[in-house]
């Protein structure tokens, strides 16, 4: 059920050093001294592409009509013998702080090495394409079930080890349902041979996405598992220094969200250089936090726009973005005829500084 929170709406507001908060910005306001700038991007536009989510905090799986997720695990499994075995074990937990869906999936071997910090849907790693779109793995199904909460234990054939060992790792492969997220790091693999138990190591874990609904022509998305970004540039130039630029808010409505969180982190980061796509290079930038629902976002960009003002060469636009954008899977819909930066300006009084 969609709710409707009031927003909270973090206001950092200053004058040179002196900070200046809401009753200053009014006390210049009834001076006469306050302009208000409202200024509508005169770029737009959606940048997107399946990024890396191995460094996320966690594992998402599933598939319906707009994304398919699966999630790939590997372990350090010494060249050693193991014989008699009793058991194999994978136990795999689930991050019940999320919003899961039963998850109807199966178990396969890998049979490409991938880079867990370069591993995307078209790719096992920086310069290496699977085979195949979405991982390259054996016919073998070594495990079929279904995951909703808390962990779950899969037991496998132990006569299928000696090709665990051979392979690449395990990619889970949903055929209903979802998302549902693994906490990321927390899977353990080990076997029991006549009473004493073995454990290997993670040595890698990520989950792929291949996004099956883009935007459509005047539609913009913000994303995360699968990264949607939105690039906004502003004509923000030297005409501002003449004004104490006494705060800055972007205005963004939401049209429509899914979200495996009842709320996000969001924020614009400026860009180091010209736009060029998604890996145009950023800078570091605040986040602010929201309940999420199909309302408004004001984002305080007053550092960002301050430094635009200071240094107009370096107004290469930026992204609006979610925070993390490789821990879920998170989708909102903008109306990019909202999009509003409100810039307070207080003029200097002649003779007073």
């Amino acid at each position: 059920m969609v709710r409707y929170l009031p927003l909270c709406v973090l206001l950092l507001i200053f004058c040179n050093e002196d900070p200046a908060g809401e009753d200053i910005i009014d006390h210049y306001r009834d001076l006469g001294l306050l302009v208000i700038d409202t200024l509508t991007p005169i770029e737009i536009e959606n940048s997107y592409s399946d990024l890396p989510n191995g460094y996320g905090s966690n594992l998402v799986l599933g598939i319906d009509s707009e994304y398919e997720a699966r999630v790939l695990l590997k372990f350090q499994i010494p060249d050693t013998d193991y014989t008699d075995i009793d058991s194999v074990k994978l136990i795999l937990d689930v991050n019940d702080f999320l919003k899961n869906e039963e998850v109807e999936f199966e178990i396969r071997l890998v049979t490409t090495e991938w880079n867990e910090a370069e591993v995307r849907w078209l790719a096992a790693s920086e310069g290496l394409r699977w085979q195949s779109p979405g991982g390259d793995f054996v016919d073998t199904i070594i495990y079929s079930g279904k995951a909703s909460k808390d962990s779950i234990l899969v037991r496998i054939d132990p006569e299928l080890f000696s090709d665990i060992k051979s392979t690449y790792g395990f990619i889970l492969i949903p055929k209903d349902g979802g998302p549902l997220a693994f906490s990321a790091g927390s899977a353990r693999f080990f076997l029991i041979s006549n009473g004493e138990w073995t454990i290997f190591d993670l040595t890698g874990d990520s989950f792929i996405v291949n996004c099956l609904r883009f935007p459509e022509e005047g539609e913009y998305f913000l994303g995360s598992g699968y990264t949607f970004r939105d690039y906004l540039k502003f004509d923000i130039d030297t005409r501002y220094q003449e004004f104490w630029l006494a705060r800055a808010d972007l205005e963004v409505k939401i049209l429509s969200h899914r979200s495996m969180q009842d709320s996000i982190s969001y924020g614009l980061r400026s860009l180091k250089e010209e736009f060029s796509g998604i890996k145009t290079e950023i800078r570091d930038y605040d986040h602010h936090y929201l309940p999420i629902a199909d309302s408004t976002l004001i984002i305080d960009v007053l550092k960002i726009v301050h430094y635009w003002v200071e240094n107009p060469d370096s107004n290469y636009g930026a992204f609006l973005t979610l925070f993390p954008e490789d821990s879920d899977i998170t989708r909102l819909m903008i109306d990019p005829d909202s999009i509003k930066l409100h810039l307070y300006l207080v003029n200097k009084p002649e003779g007073r500084f």
